[in-house]
């Protein structure tokens, strides 16, 4: 007979092993606790990633990522999270009592930040309900890691490999599907229009044409555009057809008005109307948009339609940081700007990068003609060109951190607001200097005499005329009147200035029938060659709209309701959604400073039909 103990020794009931006793030793070496964060920011990275998809794919919701985002987003999270896993392990390198402490610091650190920003792409909080929920998930999530740290730690060394799969899988498959896609529409394009000239539209985003020395404002704010409209047609009085991004472009780009595309703040444009870019690439030309504006121009908003290379978001070091939804939390949190020095967002695009993009799409060899958009950003508020022109107007300028990301505008001076428009002046003289550039490296390219230029703007911008800033609210001058040049010596003619107002809805129909290629009957208005071809044209109507927004502040205009301009000659008529008519005279003043209140007209009072 064998002595119990034996049976005992042998047997395989043994105790569970509490995790919660591991020695020191069995706690993760420094470096362990970087591998841990690692595999937090690959699990909810994915996570937030499948997340983004079913917003964007499966309920069409604009989600202001790259298209990317599916390997840029755990990128952000991996820059997160292996700053505070690098302080930690350095901690635990230097003092090894800090070891047992730092497990449980830098996993409440992880669990925390991870499921805020689920939290915050789930559902909107309010922040201190948001800050004590994130506390409870993370004291609970770090109690239970902790207690069974020798079982999660193999965990993540058996699924870290696997994640990482996953993410590069993801990132490379989107990137070759980009590529092979553009390859196959251009082995597809039509041949035989090598002839037809070449197509740049550039615009030169918010800016209103009374800061244009071009118009005779008194600052220098647009040599090279004035040295290109005097080979072309100035239009002294183009007016948008929105006071806002999304809704201006789409309509230039199908000549529709804004009230009948879909085009909305919550709405990408859909492709119910064919785009200019649609129609050029049936016709064999090769398109591709450049595009400063990733608040209302990217892929997502469905300007990209017809465009074979389209250049939105950048793969930048700070775009990637603001690809997850703590990434822009902390990016674009208006507390922590002061801390490093600027309140510019973090991947800006300059007109100086669009404009080297571009220039090095241009240099690729082709046999077709091209179709180009250029979408210069930078007098979108908060105004901050380079420092030469961002102090060009007002050198006593203290600092790159903006008025308008802090307090009320409505609380400015008017020493603030002059300083304001100042670096928006030097703003849009830092963008006409990059204009310079991409004509003269046309010319050295040998493309200048073969492309039809046109330059203009989506909107203006207001600078407390009528008590408001910034655009996109109302329909006064300051907010639709924006610059208009085309320039194709010698079909189009140099040196006249059409006086009389035209509406940018127009220049679509105007490119199709510069370039020769059938319009079709979705395109509405009338071409802008006619005002120099046609010695019989006069002023017609003009109309811009604006759609109301519900629960908007009630100082602004459209928080009462869809608005309509209406320019007759030189009456502008602005009905508003509750019907009462403003009018102005804009021979005697076009700054909108003495208008009228009409009471409620006739629509056939406003628009003469």
């Amino acid at each position: 007979m064998r002595p119990a103990s034996n049976v005992t020794a042998h047997s395989d009931h043994r105790a569970p092993r509490d995790e919660s006793r591991t020695p020191a030793s069995d706690i993760p070496r420094p470096f362990g606790w970087l591998e841990i964060g690692l595999w937090f920011a690959l699990v909810f990275g994915l996570a937030e990633v499948a997340i983004l998809t079913v917003q964007y794919l499966g309920l069409g919701k604009i989600i202001n990522r790259s298209i990317y985002y599916v390997w840029m987003t755990p990128a952000s999270y991996l820059i997160v999270m292996m700053i505070p896993a690098a302080v930690l392990a350095g901690v635990g390198r230097l003092w090894a009592r800090a070891r047992r402490l730092e497990s449980g610091v830098w996993v409440f650190v992880l669990v925390g930040v991870t499921s805020i920003t689920v939290l915050l792409l789930l559902k909107r909080i309010h922040n201190w309900a948001l800050i004590l929920l994130v506390l409870g998930v993370a004291v609970q999530g770090t109690r239970a890691i902790v207690k069974r740290r020798v079982g999660f730690c193999a965990l993540v060394r058996k699924t870290t490999p696997w994640l990482v799969a996953v993410v590069a899988g993801l990132g490379l498959t989107e990137h070759g599907w980009k590529a092979w896609s553009e390859k196959r529409t251009l082995a597809g394009l039509e041949f035989g229009v090598g002839t037809q000239p070449n197509v740049l539209l550039i615009m030169f985003d918010t800016v209103r044409g009374a800061n244009l020395g071009l118009y005779g404002y008194e600052r220098s704010t647009t040599p090279q555009l004035e040295r290109l409209a005097a080979s072309g047609i100035v239009f002294e009085r183009a007016l948008s057809p929105s006071p806002w991004t999304l809704p201006a472009h789409s309509s230039m780009f199908t000549g529709r008005l804004p009230m009948e595309l879909s085009a909305d703040w919550f709405v990408p444009l859909d492709d119910e109307y064919p785009t200019i870019a649609e129609v050029l690439a049936d016709q064999g030309y090769t398109t591709a948009g450049f595009v400063g504006n990733l608040d209302y121009g990217t892929y997502q908003h469905g300007l990209n339609r017809g465009f074979i290379h389209y250049e939105d978001y950048r793969i930048s070091l700070g775009e990637i940081f603001l690809s997850s939804g703590m990434g822009r939390w902390i990016g674009e949190a208006p507390a922590l700007r002061p801390l490093i020095g600027t309140d510019q967002r973090l991947g800006f695009k300059t007109a100086e990068r669009v404009t080297n993009d571009f220039l090095d799409w241009v240099r690729r060899p082709r046999s077709q003609p091209f179709f180009a958009f250029l979408n210069f950003y930078d007098a979108h508020d908060p105004y901050l060109p380079p420092d030469r022109w961002y102090r060009m107007f007002d050198p006593e300028r203290p600092n790159r951190l903006s008025r308008y990301e802090r307090g009320d505008l409505a609380d400015l001076t008017d020493d603030q607001i002059a300083s304001e428009m100042a670096a928006y002046d030097g703003a849009i003289a830092y963008m006409d200097y990059q204009l310079g550039r991409l004509i003269k490296e046309l010319s050295v390219l040998g493309l200048d005499s073969n492309t039809i230029m046109i330059v203009t703007s989506d909107h203006g911008e207001e600078f407390g005329e009528h008590g408001l800033f910034r655009h996109g609210h109302s329909l006064y001058a300051n907010q639709l009147w924006v610059p208009l040049v085309i320039s194709f010596p010698p079909h189009v003619p140099a040196g006249i200035h059409v006086q009389y107002p035209v509406s940018l809805q127009d220049i679509a129909l105007t490119v199709l029938d510069l370039v020769d290629v059938p319009a079709g009957p979705t395109f509405r208005g009338s071409s802008l060659t006619t005002t120099w071809s046609d010695s019989s044209r006069t002023a017609g109507v003009v109309i811009s709209e604006l759609r109301g927004i519900e629960n908007g502040p009630q100082r602004y205009p459209f928080a009462h309701g869809d608005m309509q301009s209406v320019v007759r000659e030189n009456r502008h008529y602005i009905v508003y959604g509750t019907g009462v008519v403003e009018v102005f005279d804009w021979l005697t003043d076009l700054a909108e400073q003495a208008g009228s209140v009409a009471g409620v007209l006739p629509r056939a009072a406003v628009t003469g039909n």
